[in-house]
């Protein structure tokens, strides 16, 4: 057995991930909606989340896409948030990272959220794929998420 025969173990991402993500995405929507208990619970997730996203960005990111895209809504909107936040610009180009946007800006619009509530790269995003103010709604809203 040598010196090096033992690799490193990566941290596993959170069996869990995608309750995480969910309540990481409702609570980057309404941080004013959250309690104290939730806000001290939503300041450990990107500190848990840290070393996983920074010993492989590429895999961080696919891994996490796998996980909340066949699920979307609010995990998909807070893992796209996660991950702009954990990560480098370099990254924002990556397949899974374009997947997540894609999937979190579909989730706003088809629950009738106002592209006024979009943060500027969401819309510059939205603008980039070829979407405009007047594309933004796909029907009349119902009720704004979480109604």
């Amino acid at each position: 057995m040598g010196l090096f025969s033992r690799g490193q173990q990566q941290p596993a991402m959170p069996q869990n991930i995608v309750d995480i993500m969910d309540f990481f995405g409702r609570s980057e929507f309404d941080p004013q909606g959250m309690s104290e208990e939730e806000a001290r619970y939503k300041g450990t997730i990107e500190p848990m989340l840290f070393s996983l996203a920074q010993a492989d960005p590429e895999m961080f990111l696919t891994e996490l896409a796998q996980a909340v895209l066949p699920v979307g809504g609010w995990a998909a909107y807070g893992a796209e948030h996660l991950a702009r936040s954990l990560l480098d610009s370099s990254v924002f180009q990556h397949p899974s990272y374009i997947a997540l946007m894609d999937a979190s800006l579909n989730f706003l619009r088809t629950s009738g959220v106002p592209p006024t509530r979009l943060n500027t790269y969401e819309w510059m995003h939205w603008v980039a794929s070829g979407g405009t103010s007047d594309t933004w709604f796909l029907q009349r809203p119902t009720s704004a998420p979480g109604e």
